[in-house]
Parts: structure tokens; sequence; C-alpha cells
């Protein structure tokens, strides 16, 4: 009986250790900023994880916000809201987010912000494993819960009026897939004949 007890209790653990690792904290956007139909986003080129900037993107697509991507630290002049973020992969027999970040604001002003993290970097939780999408879009679905944001709305777009440089959710997934193929070449997966014609391929379809 004391041994059955014993078992008990270390599988009581496990389990919850498998379930309580993951840590989410979100500060929600206010509805009074339900005008937000477009984010520019500050480019952090310490981020490595390919697909995390095109997963972002898609989400905030999906609740009605198009975005644009800007290098520097100073947002182009039509920005009236903007995004920073981080996001940090480790490895445990294959690669996976561990802790993301993502702040939003108006100006100078903090609107909302969400973080993911896992705690000791997942420990012995099997879905750790789970794709970035599935770790993030609850996440953004509710930092952004409280917008009406109306999907029609017309899209903020460069000051010269044109779409020059911006970077939609579907460039943005062009771009993580052009980031997931320069890997496999440089881990000698694909030969160089093959990237060129599937880089030229993603690059015809933008």
């Amino acid at each position: 009986m004391k041994y059955m007890s014993m078992k008990a209790v270390g599988a009581g653990l496990l389990v919850l250790g498998l379930s309580g690792c993951t840590s989410i904290q979100v500060s929600k956007v206010d509805s009074q900023y339900s005008d937000m139909n477009h984010v520019c986003i500050e480019k952090n080129d310490k981020v490595i994880v390919e697909e995390f900037l095109g997963v972002v993107q898609d989400r905030f697509h999906t609740h009605g916000v198009s975005s644009e991507i800007y290098v520097g630290t100073e947002p182009p002049a039509h920005c009236i809201y903007r995004m920073t973020y981080t996001a940090l992969k480790t490895w445990d027999v294959a690669t996976y987010l561990h802790h993301a970040e993502i702040r939003l604001y108006k100006g100078t002003n903090r609107i909302g912000q969400a973080e993911y993290h896992l705690k000791g970097k997942g420990g012995l939780a099997l879905n750790k494993w789970a794709s970035v999408e599935s770790k993030m879009n609850p996440v953004i679905d509710d930092m952004l819960a409280n917008l009406r944001i109306d999907p029609n709305a017309p899209k903020a777009i460069s000051a010269s009026g044109r779409n020059d440089g911006v970077m939609t959710s579907q460039s943005g997934d062009v771009y993580s897939k052009l980031s997931a193929l320069k890997r496999l070449r440089d881990e000698g997966m694909i030969t160089e004949q093959d990237y060129e014609q599937k880089k030229t391929e993603l690059l015809n379809s933008m």
C-alpha cells in the first residue's frame, strides 16, 4: 500500500510538472484603440526563430490588422502603432520556442503586452515541441480580445501612397520560408541548384 501511495504521488508530481510549465502574461489592448488597423513592426535581427514573425503577422491579420516591418529604432512617419518583439528558442532533440514577448505602442505609450514562457525551458513537458502557431496564436488573441476591428477597414500604407517596403503577412510568410530554405542549404540537405530554384519560386509568389 505504501509503495502504491508513493507511486501515485510520483505520478501526480509528474502531471503537475507537465501541465504547470507554461507561463502566459497578457496586458490586453484597451477597446479605445479599436482604430488600430495597421501596425509597424521593428525588426529584431537577434531573433532566429525563423517562422515567428510570419506567425505574428498572420495572427494580427486575422484580427483585421495589417502590418509592415521596418529596420532601425525609428518607425516610418506614417506609423501610428508600432510593435517590438523578442523570441528565443532552445534545443532538446529538436529546436523549439521557449520564450517570446510582444509589446504594442501608440507613440511612446505602451498599450499592450504579451509574454509566453516555458518554465525551465519546458522540462519534461511534451508540448514544448508544439508549433509556434499553437503557442503564440492564443496569446495574441488574448492581447487583442478587447478590439472590435472592422476587417474591411482601409489599411495604412506608406507616406508616398504606395506599398513600398511594406511586408504583409503573406510576404512575412515568404520571408520565413526563405530563411528555412537557406538553413536547409547550409546544412547540406538540399543542393545549391535546388535552393536557387525554390528561392526564385518563392520570390515570384510575392
